[in-house]
């Protein structure tokens, strides 16, 4: 990789990415960790929901945290959670299918025996990922007796609502999901996400935009709305989770493309499903199909910590944030 700008701004373009600056005439950005900070909002959410719905719904006495942060990280290393409902619903299975054979609901027990969220995490990294893949993981180890109580402590359906009430809030829950919150109240933990993107440096010459977001439509347009991009953006250039494929499938880009009309696109992303769907759309793209180059930000959710791997697995730009990128294409 080259520096476009002095070596402080940790903006690395790879060599043959550089002459390609001036021809993207499009952008599509992730919104978590891109446009928005969601460290005290999402993440958070995840480890509050496991802990309540596992204290609450599941009768465990209450003790020390059973999730912690950077726990959420493993499993968004680890690949095919940018989903963080299904996210939670796989770290609710872990902690319940661990206390069975340990006879034990202590969150210090849990933790150190074997496996470890580390090790499991990391297991699911090297055969398979996501929700499906961490319940064909976890579900062997126990006997049929164990598998039938399993299935009915682990009410997914209600780990979700546990998990909208808590993000949305009082005040947000019904625009969002559709329903008043029955078990959690109070201000949503959306309110704490801050915006990262400084809409005003979004570079004159490039007019098309488009959004691939893991977010509902209605939390997507939320979002748009709190980083002053809901009016640069147009409602068929966002693909949500609500609308089709997800991360890390390239059938979401080849979904949305068509609607942004720009050749060159540069698709900005903070995990590794996102690299990961920028890599396999490039594999199957068509002649007469758009360019798409990746641009990994470290404003996300694994931050600083996955440089490495983002260089190991052929990202197009590693960049700080997305201002820093914007400024150069600006520049270009």
């Amino acid at each position: 990789m080259n520096n476009k700008l002095p070596k402080d701004t940790d903006l690395l373009i790879r060599q043959p990415v550089l002459d390609q600056l001036s021809r993207i005439d499009g952008l599509v950005f992730d919104i978590d960790g891109v446009l928005l900070d969601v460290s005290q909002s999402f993440r958070s959410v995840v480890c509050e929901t496991v802990q309540r719905f596992l204290e609450q719904q599941c009768n465990w006495r209450p003790g020390g945290a059973l999730l912690l942060p950077d726990d959420v990280v493993l499993f968004k290393q680890a690949g095919g959670f940018n989903n963080d409902w299904d996210l939670t619903q796989a770290a609710v299975l872990f902690f319940l299918a661990k206390s069975k054979p340990l006879g034990s609901t202590d969150a210090t027990q849990l933790r150190a025996a074997s496996p470890t969220l580390e090790e499991f995490t990391e297991e699911l990294q090297r055969t398979d990922s996501g929700l499906k893949a961490a319940e064909h993981a976890l579900m062997p180890s126990q006997s049929a007796e164990q598998r039938r109580e399993l299935t009915l402590l682990w009410d997914q359906k209600l780990i979700v609502r546990l998990f909208q009430e808590r993000y949305a809030g009082d005040d947000h829950c019904h625009d969002l999901y559709g329903f008043e919150p029955e078990y959690v109240h109070g201000p949503g933990a959306l309110e704490e996400e801050r915006r990262l993107i400084d809409a005003k440096l979004l570079p004159d010459r490039i007019r098309r935009y488009g959004i691939l977001t893991g977010r509902t439509r209605e939390e997507a347009e939320l979002a748009l709305e709190r980083t002053g991009m809901l009016s640069l953006v147009p409602r068929r250039n966002v693909l949500s989770a609500s609308d089709g494929p997800e991360k890390p499938d390239p059938a979401a880009l080849v979904r949305l493309l068509p609607a942004v009309g720009a050749d060159c696109v540069l698709y900005f992303g903070d995990t590794l499903d996102d690299l990961r769907m920028v890599r396999e759309y490039a594999r199957i793209r068509r002649d007469h199909e758009p360019q798409v180059l990746s641009c990994q930000v470290l404003s996300g959710i694994t931050g600083k910590r996955e440089r490495r791997l983002y260089l190991e697995q052929g990202a197009d730009l590693i960049a700080p944030d997305v201002n820093a990128v914007l400024r150069v294409l600006s520049a270009a």
